[in-house]
């Protein structure tokens, strides 16, 4: 069975359809279909036959008179919109799974990410295949894709890269973080890489979102271990908890660097 998942394609029937068309109208007179689909299918194809040239000239002896006077009278382009509304009709009244031989479908097939329980997976991963439409094309399939998640990765600060093709580029227009990621460098001889982390429990923060988008939560110390040789976590909140003179002295400098540099910034950025 092919199950469709959230923003499915959209139901349609086009030129290139006519295979699966033809196969519905040779069923139109099976039993189990109803008489609202029978006829729905029978107006179809007489709408689509009727665009054909020859079509009058060669069945107008197997026509109903009403259906003689129309193509004789009625031009093209009303011709053009009774297809258009057969084709819809005949959309509304198929059941969901028949209409899915009709469009490009939809399913994810694997889901990947994490590596443990209680730990937030650092990367993850879905495959999603599909069975495109003979009216579609893979190109419109992944234009697709690109018109529906561009915006969700803007709206989320995302970069996004799809099918080789850079939509949303990376950026980092936030002053607050660029300072605080140069002055945490600063202390350390040796390169260092920064990166931010959430502490929960911090919800009094959430009263200053108003203020700036910018807000940070200090806690400078070196995950080295001392002359000890106990690593600075494995004693927090517990026995023996202590900081070493070099991580004091290093948030010493951290702090003075942090508070020159901001000094210096546009505070109408941040």
């Amino acid at each position: 069975m092919l199950i469709d998942e959230d923003h499915p394609f959209p139901d349609k029937i086009e030129e290139k359809s006519e295979a699966q068309i033809r196969f519905l109208q040779c069923l139109r007179d099976h039993p189990q279909v109803s008489e609202k689909l029978r006829y729905a299918l029978m107006e179809l194809e007489y709408a689509e036959r009727s665009l054909d040239t020859d079509f009058l000239r060669l069945y107008a002896t197997e026509l109903p008179v009403y259906e003689q006077l129309y193509l004789t009278a009625a031009p093209i382009f009303v011709q053009q919109n009774r297809l258009d509304r057969a084709r819809k009709r005949v959309l509304e009244l198929l059941s969901e799974n028949t209409r899915l031989v009709l469009k490009t479908t939809q399913a994810v097939n694997v889901i990947e990410g994490g590596v443990k329980v209680n730990a937030l997976p650092e990367s993850a991963q879905a495959i999603v295949n599909h069975r495109i439409a003979p009216y579609s094309s893979v190109a419109e399939t992944q234009n697709r894709y690109k018109k529906l998640l561009a915006p969700i990765a803007k709206s989320l600060e995302l970069s996004f890269t799809a099918f080789d093709e850079v939509l949303v580029p990376h950026t980092n227009s936030s002053v607050g973080t660029l300072v605080v990621t140069n002055e945490s460098k600063k202390p350390f001889k040796e390169s260092v890489r920064v990166t931010p982390s959430t502490m929960f429990a911090n919800t009094d923060t959430f009263w200053y979102r108003n203020l700036t988008k910018n807000v940070f939560r200090f806690g400078p110390a070196t995950l080295h271990r001392d002359l000890t040789g106990i690593p600075m976590l494995h004693t927090t909140h517990t026995v023996n908890e202590h900081v070493s003179i070099d991580a004091i002295m290093k948030a010493i400098e951290f702090y003075t660097n942090l508070v020159v540099a901001v000094d210096f910034e546009d505070i109408t950025k941040v």
